[in-house]
């Protein structure tokens, strides 16, 4: 079962990042409308890199990594 999940999960990765060509692509479109919860699984994979992308992530991550780099500082002090 797990290793189904992890194929699916790198088929879905493989797609939203353009390596899919061919009769793959042409499948995985199938399935997409084929199959209800293949298609949900795919939306909630591409909104999850969506949001890593978003300028409130990035602003989240420089945050985090000048509140790091202060730590040390005083942490050496």
């Amino acid at each position: 079962m797990k290793d189904k999940k992890l194929e699916r999960t790198i088929l879905i990765e493989k797609y939203l990042d353009g390596e899919l060509q061919g009769d793959d692509l042409k499948n995985f479109e199938l399935q997409l409308q084929a199959d209800k919860d293949f298609a949900n699984d795919c939306s909630l994979h591409k909104a999850i890199r969506e949001s890593f992308e978003g300028e409130d992530v990035i602003d989240l991550r420089k945050k985090l990594d000048r509140i790091r780099k202060d730590f040390k500082k005083t942490k050496k002090s």
